[in-house]
């Protein structure tokens, strides 16, 4: 049983009242707006963890009823769960300083390895540093013939900027990303060159919510046998450290830190304590009835850092009547704010009752601009609890190189549809638009309409797993009625 984020969206749009019989109709357009717009929600703190016997095997099958948290001493109701099977997106950050420059080949053939132990659906993304840092890869892929180019740009230089590396990848990175995500940083673990401190690299690390595991490579320096700098790191975002006494022996690590990401839970909250009290807070995690057991989890946060995030809110949401799709207004979602947000959500819910044993399309047309994580058309149906009976995020059309891409960039407005079945359960029937991270998104002309069952449903996919950070509510919006 996978136990979904139970996050009740409730009429953001209004419709009027569907004529949905099987022949065509005269379409009747009208859009209003009301200067009601925004309802800000209480961000969530989320807590990967690792369950293990002794003996260091990993306890799956775990579900949410199993575990309990708590905050600063206080129980907190856990509000997201995700298993193991979600995938994830994983940071490679690869330390190739002069020490290690004969090595490079090595190196690279080690981090392929890796890759190829993640499932298909895991994403990789790939940093080098040594006096500066270049990133090898633009975001996160799929593709790895593409990585493996990339990875080939490898060199050595003389310095390490470990941790501006590690400040850069959670400040540029991680941040402005939500679902599960990891870092395997291979390194010898010394630091020359950095203009942040260790103590700003752990701390924007810990904030972005990231996993590190830290692959050590054998040094001549004596002054790389320092690890306060990394076992901080690894305690505080949970990870683990492994240590290699040649570079050949990378690859065994990495194949049990790959093993490893197969067997991480998610735990969310919304923290009792408002954020606004700020401080630092303490959590701790426990597994119901079992004995024996060794957990692995971040011990605490800064809610200082929630709260500004609260208190300054990213996505802006509009009624725009200057961009429009044939004379037509649109709706927008906008962020410009580089932080870590999670998901921004406008949505409209109608009743799905007037739709039972009948199949539906959901079409409107969008458009992006600047989007740099993804941006998305959905549309979602529930059960009387609110709980999702299917969802799907519009993807764009599968090619060769990589498939289920969400919208990303600047595309001009283009036509996008759902087709899902409503079954006699159905409770309501929600849809909208997603936008994560920096850009813009618009929606315009949306029509919900009865289909014909020789159309086919679109593939249903599970956008429950991304934390929402901003939802907005009571914008009011009359479709064509058909």
């Amino acid at each position: 049983m996978c136990y979904k984020i139970l996050l009740v969206i409730i009429c953001f749009f209004a419709l009027l009242t569907q004529s949905l019989a099987q022949n065509p109709q005269k379409t009747e357009t009208v859009e209003t707006f009301e200067e009601e717009s925004i309802k800000i929600d209480a961000q969530l703190v989320t807590v990967p963890v690792i369950v293990s016997d002794p003996v260091g095997r990993y306890i799956t099958g775990l579900e949410v009823e199993d575990f309990s948290i708590y905050e600063d001493g206080v129980e907190q109701k856990i509000e997201f769960f995700s298993v193991e099977a979600a995938p994830f997106r994983v940071m490679l950050l690869i330390d190739t300083s002069y020490s290690v420059v004969n090595s490079i080949g090595k190196i690279k053939s080690a981090a392929l390895e890796f890759v190829d132990n993640l499932r298909d659906e895991d994403e990789v993304a790939a940093i080098g540093f040594s006096s500066y840092i270049f990133p090898l890869t633009d975001g996160f892929t799929r593709n790895k013939n593409d990585l493996s180019i990339k990875l080939s740009r490898l060199e050595g230089l003389s310095e390490t900027a470990l941790y501006d590396a590690v400040y850069t990848a959670a400040h540029d990175v991680l941040k402005k990303i939500t679902g599960r995500k990891a870092v395997i940083l291979l390194t010898d673990g010394f630091d020359n060159r950095s203009r942040f401190s260790a103590e700003k690299a752990i701390k924007e690390m810990v904030e972005s919510g990231a996993l590190v595991y830290v692959v050590r490579y054998p040094s001549g320096n004596p002054e790389s046998q320092k690890l306060d700098f990394i076992n901080e790191l690894v305690e505080a975002t949970a990870g683990f450290r492994y240590d290699t006494t040649k570079i050949a022996d990378l690859s065994p690590s990495l194949q049990k830190i790959a093993a490893e990401l197969r067997h991480v839970y998610t735990v969310g909250y919304y923290p009792s304590n408002p954020l606004e009290t700020g401080g630092q807070r303490r959590i701790q995690l426990k597994v119901k009835e079992k004995q024996d057991i060794i957990l692995r989890y971040k011990k605490a946060y800064d809610s200082n850092e929630y709260a500004l995030a609260k208190s300054n809110p990213p996505y802006i949401y509009n009624y725009d009547k200057k961009i429009l799709y044939k004379k037509r207004p649109s709706f927008s979602l906008e962020n410009k704010k580089d932080i870590s947000s999670g998901l921004g959500v406008l949505s409209a819910t109608i009743d799905a009752k007037p739709y039972h044993n009948k199949r539906i399309r959901l079409s409107s047309y969008v458009r992006t601009e600047n989007v740099a994580v993804w941006g998305a058309m959905w549309m979602r149906i529930d059960d009387k609890a609110g709980k999702p009976l299917t969802s799907c995020l519009k993807d764009k059309p599968k090619d060769t190189l990589m498939e289920n891409l969400l919208t990303t960039g600047t595309a001009e407005w283009t036509k996008q549809e759902i087709v899902l079945d409503v079954g006699e359960d159905s409770q309501t029937i929600s849809y909208g638009i997603f936008l994560d991270g920096m850009g813009k998104i618009w929606i315009s002309s949306a029509i919900i309409e009865v289909v014909d069952k020789t159309i086919p449903t679109t593939e249903t996919n599970n956008w429950q797993k991304y934390r929402i950070g901003q939802i907005f509510t009571k914008a009011e919006f009359q479709a064509e009625k058909r």
